[in-house]
């Protein structure tokens, strides 16, 4: 009977069950690991500009077996401007976690048809609505406030109130905050996906599911004859139309809404913390020249869309754009340095790497407020260029603007005044006032 029972006893420890959960746990404390290392490159930019700098000088187009990183300026407009050669569905198409979204469509017509959907369904006037929205919460937030504001919780407050006055979805600012809850969990996925296994991507994916659930409710209670009250009025106009083309339907209204909202959360939060962080972190004249371009911005934004396009430069919201290669191609632009990029192989064009070579961006470390914004990469390049950047250039030039305007704004001494990230979101930026 001892013999017995202690044969029981070894087989319980000896269960196959035993390996199989040691190699989950393993398996989770790698991706663990994997996934806060991704989140510190993709937030901590001066160490991978660093390391961009050496590849461009050394090795400008850097192969190893299937892995490619383009350092180059030229290079890197290349990739993201070859839209046959160099894929982004391959890699988008993982992160749609709320269904697909036109970003994942490679296939040029497919893309360029429901584009030009969404160009239409966006109003000229929505910008304006945009600034106006921005520049209101912000203001009202400075009127309250004692010591500091929170730029990551007034931008998370815009982003709201932009998608329930601008997008058309009901609710977005009720106090019970689901659907913030919800967006800011699919917003910090869209810049850093959680790997399967973490409590993050189940946070992630239950926030998808409620977010769809969300909008088909809105859908489907959404009020007969507004046709140009938001843009979900008009994307729904769309699909009644009777010219509307058969893939042109609630469903694809459902997955556009769901992404448009997510995307605008993703970008107007992290890149108001990171401008506003940048800006401050600058010397005292840089900071001058800023609030001056703030004063101005009532008449004329240019000069603060410069500095902000600037500070941008120096923290853009995704410093690498991975793309997938479905054929053999070369690159290169000069014969002394092409490359062949094998079929299959996956190829990062750092916007990061290309907005500080020498060639392109004289004295590329120095803050230089007066560059042109269009030779800016903050928001790619080609096909697959951020739909919403006019929407975003708005909320930033509000944000910035009238945070720069207030006349004692500045960063807080020590730890309290740093930036902090939620995975690669921003999650709070304190500044004085």
């Amino acid at each position: 009977m001892l013999v017995k029972a202690n044969s029981s006893r070894f087989s319980r420890f000896a269960s196959p069950s035993i390996p199989k959960r040691i190699a989950r746990a393993l398996s989770r404390s790698k991706n663990r690991a994997v996934y806060c290392l991704s989140g510190y490159f993709l937030t901590h930019q001066r160490l991978p500009r660093w390391l961009f700098a050496q590849l461009r000088r050394f090795r400008p187009i850097f192969i190893l077996g299937p892995f490619v990183i383009v350092t180059r300026d030229d290079d890197v407009r290349s990739v993201l401007t070859r839209n046959s050669d160099f894929e982004l569905g391959e890699f988008a198409r993982s992160r749609m976690l709320a269904g697909r979204f036109v970003l994942d469509t490679d296939w040029p017509r497919s893309h360029a048809a429901q584009l030009s959907v969404l160009h239409t369904a966006i109003a000229e006037t929505d910008s304006r609505e945009i600034r106006t929205i921005a520049e209101k919460i912000c203001q009202d937030a400075l009127t309250k406030a004692d010591v500091h504001v929170d730029v990551a919780a007034l931008a998370r407050g815009v982003s709201m109130a932009v998608v329930e006055q601008v997008h058309g979805l009901p609710g977005a600012t009720e106090p019970d905050a689901r659907l913030q809850g919800w967006l800011t969990e699919l917003a910090s996925a869209i810049i850093l996906m959680p790997p399967p296994g973490l409590s993050e991507r189940q946070s992630v994916e239950k926030a998808a599911d409620g977010l769809v659930s969300y909008v088909r409710t809105a859908i489907a209670s959404h009020p007969p004859g507004q046709t140009d009250a938001d843009l979900l009025s008009r994307l729904l106009a769309g699909v009644d139309a009777s010219d509307a083309p058969d893939w042109l339907d609630h469903d694809w209204v459902t997955r556009m809404a769901c992404g448009m909202a997510i995307f605008g959360m993703a970008t107007v939060v992290r890149t108001a913390s990171d401008a506003m962080d940048e800006i401050l972190s600058q010397p005292e004249a840089v900071v001058e020249g800023a609030r001056e371009a703030a004063l101005r911005a009532q008449t004329d934004p240019d000069p603060l869309r410069r500095t902000i396009y600037e500070a941008l430069r120096f923290r853009p919201m995704l410093p690498v754009l991975a793309r997938y290669s479905p054929r053999a191609t070369l690159i290169g632009t000069r014969d002394a340095r092409r490359r062949i990029v094998k079929a299959g192989a996956t190829v990062w064009a750092p916007p990061l790497a290309a907005m500080h070579d020498p060639r392109a961006f004289a004295k590329p470390g120095r803050f230089v407020p007066e560059r042109d914004p269009a030779q800016s990469l903050v928001f790619g390049a080609g096909q697959h260029a951020c739909l919403g950047q006019s929407f975003a250039d708005a909320a930033l030039i509000g944000i910035v603007g009238t945070l720069l305007r207030h006349p004692s704004l500045h960063r807080l001494p020590g730890k309290v005044g740093r930036i902090r990230y939620r995975g690669a979101a921003a999650e709070q930026l304190l500044v004085g006032i």
